[in-house]
C-alpha cells in the first residue's frame, strides 16, 4: 500500500497524495482530458462561442442529450437561449468518475475560480479549501483502510486501465465510504 503522509499532501488542488512530495493528477484518468482551465463549456451560438475563445475553454464538447433521454436542465436552457438568440454558456467541470455519487468540493472551487476571475467577486475560499482538505484526508485514510480501493487508484495513478467490475467496486467504495464520514 503506499505510504501517504499523515497531514495535508501540499499537492494542489486536484491532486489526490499518494506518496510523500509525490502527487498525481486528478482527472478522471480514462482519457478525459482537461482544457487549460480544466474546464468544458458548450454555448448557445458560435457567437458567444468565439466571444469565450480568450477564457481557456474547451469549447470542442458538443453535448447532446441521447435519443430517448429528457434533456438536462443545462440542454434545455441553452435550446431556450438559442431559440431566443441569447448568448449563453453551459460550464461543465470534470469530476473523477469514482466522485459521481458524491460531492467533489475541487470541482466546486474551480468553476467559483473560474467565475471570481472573471466577475471579479473576491470570493474567500476558506471554507470550500477546508472541504477539500477534509475530502482528500478522508480520501487518504480510505487507501490506508482498503488495499483494493488502494490498489484501483494505485492503477489509476500508473495510467492503468481499470476493469468495469474495478471501477464499479471503486466508485462504490469511495462512496460507501464518504457516505459514512459526512453523516
Amino acid at each position: 500500500m503506499a505510504q501517504i503522509p499523515e497531514s495535508d499532501s501540499g499537492c494542489s488542488p486536484g491532486i489526490l497524495p499518494r506518496e510523500r512530495n509525490v502527487c498525481c493528477r486528478r482527472d478522471d484518468f480514462d482519457g478525459s482530458a482537461y482544457s487549460a482551465a480544466g474546464i468544458l463549456a458548450t454555448f448557445s451560438s458560435a457567437k458567444i462561442k468565439k466571444a469565450l475563445s480568450a477564457y481557456q475553454l474547451s469549447r470542442e464538447m458538443d453535448f447532446e442529450t441521447p435519443p430517448g433521454s429528457r434533456p438536462t436542465l443545462n440542454s434545455y436552457l441553452l435550446w431556450i437561449a438559442k431559440n431566443r438568440d441569447v448568448p449563453a454558456a453551459s460550464l461543465w467541470v470534470p469530476v473523477p468518475f469514482y466522485l459521481m455519487t458524491n460531492e467533489d468540493p475541487t470541482a466546486h472551487k474551480k468553476a467559483l475560480e473560474f467565475l471570481d476571475k472573471r466577475m471579479e467577486l473576491g470570493l474567500d475560499y476558506s471554507a470550500i479549501d477546508t472541504s477539500i482538505k477534509k475530502q482528500n484526508e478522508k480520501l487518504r485514510r480510505l487507501r490506508l483502510s482498503s488495499e483494493e480501493i488502494d490498489g484501483y487508484i494505485g492503477k489509476l495513478e500508473s495510467n492503468q486501465r481499470l476493469s468495469e467490475e474495478e471501477r464499479e467496486n471503486l466508485v462504490k467504495g469511495i462512496g460507501d465510504y464518504l457516505r459514512k464520514r459526512n453523516n
